[in-house]
């Protein structure tokens, strides 16, 4: 045989022996495969039916060795079998992305691929480990390398990846291109286009969201707040109208954001266009040289209080100032005092008032001095006052008595007395004696507290709201939205889930899995490809979770533990390759996660935010699919381990991270009052019109322990109008003690709301005049005879103080009236009364109610009117009646509703099948007072 027939029969004998090998691979190993299925692993698959030799035969185009067993004839005319390919020839190298589209924080694989010649891709492990692949990367700042072929996108934009390998010489200078996306909001940055206006004027914010990465989010779904709600605050979009005087703190908010940046806004009073005027002290005869100082209370159109308002003033007859708006009259007679606000006003109107001062030779027979008639006194209750007055007589002044103990007088008919000041209003009787043996008497009246609440201020922590962990997780389901985890199973159990995780495996982008398990010189004649399969019959999605997914909620120090269970998911796939086709599902039993998000204060409103992932768990993941044996059977196990599992593990951990708090974070941000509304109208005692209160609200605080969350509400309530009343005043009085209460409740919600409310009602009611009224015979029904009328001017705010027991005691005084009772005053009679009322206080829905109001203390004194004992005791019981009814429309007629917070659902969450527009509270509550507040325990739920 010559040396050519040799080397031709060599040839032949390798192309059988590698058709022999090929067909070797092709069957799985032989058996091999068959023992691998039936190792006791998970997977379900089905063995191949032996026909893939054939296929790959087919596609090589190789000829079958059959066609070349015959021996080399002796003329060597016979036809050269056809030889197996040569090795292929690396020319170029390919860059691949996977995704090719991805947002800031996300993980990208860079693959690199080598190519020949004719773009016939090279499958070789051993070559793809001498090539020893690097990556240019520009810009190399959009991206962090995580090692291996793996990158984090940071920075929005496009990359550029481009493959090169040294030890080949090749570089692709065809990179492949990685489009980043903004990732999810992370800091949120205010801007105002002014940072102080005048009330009535408007702002405009600007909101910029930033990802974690620095890149700007566009179009996020952003909302304006303020940190104060409630009466002559507007936000519309990004526009802030405000006509309340005062600091606000404006924020930007995207839900699940990290941080807020937040902006001040300054809103001053706009220029004065009421004005009001009184006298301080409020007295009827004013003695000579006694000093007189008249009140004036300048107000903008939106009944914001100018504080400082330049003023001027001018008596006639003329009188002795002392400073601005105060005089002293040494002559007897009657003078006015005009005063007039100078500067801009309102439309240029002119704002001018005046009130009369009597002033009489004799003076009045007793003066109050120290504490002055009317008086607010700033001092530690229970604790001893001096008590200052003068008495005058023309037939001189023989003694006098304070409480009914006599004291020392002087020649000047001054005299004091120590008393000890209780809270609230106090009542120091004086009776005075002339030479001849006539008493007179007179009730000093002032009121004391240590603690104020300005009328033009919020007080912190007025209201409290307390949630137990049953109203956070009662652990019990079906049973109603009773819980805030309720909303979140809901969440959880919603299309919303489902179509997240289809989104991520669409983002995959079809083939979700591609790979070649055997190659022959480089060449591919074993290949596998997944296809992720939708939609899937009339299911949109090639997706199921078929539950019941479930989650839990529990309080922590300072947060919440949250863990969300998803059962049962399955994945649809089509297998396409070597194999015969196939399709099938990918299931997993679960995937559990464990987080933990911060409960707190952020820019004056409650918020939720991430603290830490605590675990994320994936279950058995199984395999129904037909033909796959031995390499197909390990790699696809591997891509569904590995890829799918990782996919499922982050999407649901998103998912749970993302909505899961944004959902938390948008129910407790809605936490309002608004049941009550941000003003309410009360009718005047003389049925003459409405006295409006305007409310407003803002958060003060937040604490929250494994046994409870407690939010604490600031609120004020204040006149809306040009004031009535323009005594100066400290503010609405309340107890000492903290303001904050953590109610003990028997049941999963609680409110305990401070008497400074009820207050701060009635503080507002007196500064709109509700207590300085006419009064007709019609109100006094057959106690009085027809004819009979009383005008109320009430120099001191009332004040409500709490008892134990649902008790309640109010106390009213320095109230003058002006009495025409036909028989006895055909003209009208001015007296000074002052009194306390007990009674008991219940709740009824929304409304306490007051019963059994018994008067208490009862003091009156008609100054220099001497009255015989006949007509002092119908006066006396007329006035009694009269305060009684004072009382009991000034608690059931005048206080509104109880400010009840609750949690409006914001609308967001409608998509996920909960009721639009309901509201969680407090249900059938159960009513309770302590010395300083109302308490109310009851189940949460829907109101």
């Amino acid at each position: 045989m010559s040396a050519r027939d040799t080397r031709r029969l060599e040839r032949w004998s390798a192309n059988i022996l590698l058709a022999a090998l090929t067909t070797f691979a092709l069957s799985g190993c032989g058996g091999c495969g068959e023992d691998e299925a039936a190792d006791g692993k998970k997977w379900d698959t089905t063995e191949n039916n032996g026909s893939g030799g054939d296929m790959m035969s087919g596609d090589l185009g190789m000829t079958s060795p059959q066609d070349d067993m015959a021996p080399p004839e002796e003329d060597m005319g016979m036809m050269e079998p056809d030889l197996p390919t040569a090795p292929l020839v690396p020319y170029t190298l390919e860059t691949r992305v996977t995704p090719e589209r991805a947002a800031a924080g996300a993980e990208v694989q860079v693959s690199c691929v080598i190519l020949t010649e004719s773009g016939e891709e090279v499958v070789s492990e051993e070559l793809a480990a001498e090539a020893g692949f690097g990556v240019l990367v520009s810009p190399d700042t959009s991206v962090t390398g995580l090692g291996g072929l793996k990158w984090r996108a940071e920075r929005a934009g496009e990359v550029a990846f481009g493959c090169k390998s040294e030890a080949l010489g090749l570089v692709d200078e065809s990179p492949a291109l990685l489009t980043i996306t903004p990732g999810a909001p992370e800091r949120v940055v205010t801007t105002l286009d002014k940072r102080t206006m005048s009330a009535g004027e408007s702002a405009q914010a600007s909101c910029e969201v930033f990802d974690a990465y620095g890149n700007l989010v566009p179009d996020a779904d952003v909302s304006v707040t303020t940190d104060v709600m409630g009466d002559g605050i507007f936000v519309i979009d990004q526009t802030l109208n405000i006509e309340r005087a005062g600091l606000y703190q404006v924020s930007c908010r995207v839900s699940g954001a990290m941080s807020e940046l937040s902006q001040k806004l300054e809103v001053t009073p706009n220029l004065p266009a009421a004005l009001a005027v009184g006298r301080v002290p409020d007295m009827m005869v004013y003695g000579l040289g006694q000093l007189v100082t008249v009140s004036t209370v300048v107000t903008d159109r939106y009944s914001n209080i100018i504080q400082n308002a330049p003023m001027s003033f001018v008596s006639a007859p003329a009188g002795r100032a002392f400073g601005s708006g105060r005089f002293r009259y040494l002559e007897e007679g009657l003078y006015v005092v005009t005063a007039s606000v100078d500067g801009p006003t309102e439309s240029n109107l002119a704002l001018t008032g005046m009130v009369e001062i009597l002033v009489n030779g004799t003076g009045p027979d007793i003066d109050c001095v120290s504490p002055a008639y009317g008086a607010q006194v700033d001092m530690k209750p229970n604790t001893d006052i001096s008590v200052q007055g003068v008495l005058s007589d023309t037939n001189g002044v023989s003694d006098v008595r304070v409480n009914g103990d006599l004291v020392n007088l002087g020649t000047d008919g001054s005299f004091a007395a120590t008393v000890t000041a209780r809270y609230g209003i106090n009542f120091v009787d004086i009776t005075g004696t002339d030479q001849f043996g006539v008493q007179n008497s007179r009730t000093c009246v002032f009121q004391v507290s240590n603690r104020w609440s300005p009328e033009a201020q919020l007080t912190d922590d007025a209201i409290a709201l307390k949630l137990t962990q049953d109203a956070i997780d009662d652990r019990v389901g079906n049973d109603g939205l009773d819980s805030l985890n309720d909303i979140l199973q809901t969440i959880l159990n919603s299309q919303g889930l489902r179509d997240t995780l289809h989104s991520a495996l669409v983002a995959l982008g079809n083939p979700i899995y591609n790979n070649c398990f055997q190659t022959v010189f480089g060449a591919c004649i074993l290949r596998a490809q997944v296809d992720y399969l939708y939609p899937n019959g009339s299911n949109p999605t090639g997706l199921e979770i078929n539950g019941p997914n479930t989650s839990s909620l529990t309080l922590v120090d300072g947060g919440l533990r949250m863990v969300a269970r998803i059962e049962d998911i399955g994945v649809r796939a089509k297998l396409y390759g070597t194999p015969p086709d196939s399709t099938g599902w990918a299931r997993t039993d679960f995937v559990e996660v464990d987080l933990t998000s911060d409960f707190e204060m952020r820019n004056g409103r409650p918020s939720i935010s991430l603290r830490q992932i605590n675990r994320v768990e994936v279950g058995d993941i199984n395999l129904s699919f037909s033909g796959l044996t031995g390499l197909l059977l390990e790699g696809v196990e591997l891509f569904f381990q590995n890829t799918i599992r990782d996919l499922l593990s982050d999407t649901v951990q998103g998912f749970v991270d993302t909505q899961f708090n944004a959902a938390l974070d948008g129910i407790v941000s809605g936490l309002d009052v608004s049941g009550l509304g941000t003003t309410f109208a009360i009718p005047r005692l003389d049925s003459s019109g409405d006295i409006n209160i305007g409310f407003n609200l803002a958060f003060s605080s937040l604490a929250v322990s494994t046994s409870r969350a407690l939010f604490g509400l600031a609120t004020n309530f204040s006149y809306v109008g040009t004031p009535q009343r323009t005594t100066p005043s400290l503010g609405a009085a309340h107890p000492e003690g903290d303001i904050l209460l953590d109610p003990t409740i028997a049941g999963t919600i609680g409110v305990s709301m401070h008497v400074v409310i009820l207050n701060k009602i009635l503080h507002a009611l007196w500064r709109g005049g509700f207590f300085d009224a006419t009064l007709g015979s019609s109100l006094f029904g057959a106690s009085a005879p027809m004819g009979t009328s009383v005008t109320l001017e009430t120099s001191l705010p009332p004040v409500l103080i709490l008892k134990s027991g649902g008790k309640v005691d109010l106390h009213l005084g320095a109230i003058r009236m002006g009495i025409t009772y036909p028989g006895l005053f055909e003209d009208p009679l001015l007296v000074d009364i002052g009194a306390t009322a007990r009674t008991d206080v219940v709740l009824n829905g929304d409304e306490l109610k007051f019963n059994n109001i018994v008067l208490g203390e009862f003091y009156f004194s008609a100054g220099d009117v001497s009255l015989d004992e006949t007509t002092r005791d119908v006066l006396e019981g007329f006035l009694k009646g009269l305060v009684q009814s004072l009382v009991n429309q000034s608690l059931n007629g005048a206080l509104p509703s109880l400010p009840i917070p609750s949690f409006a659902l914001p609308g967001s969450l409608v998509p996920f099948g909960l009721p639009p527009g309901a509201e969680l509270g407090i249900q059938n509550p159960a009513f309770d007072a302590t010395s300083r507040h109302m308490i109310l325990d009851g189940a949460f739920g829907i109101r």
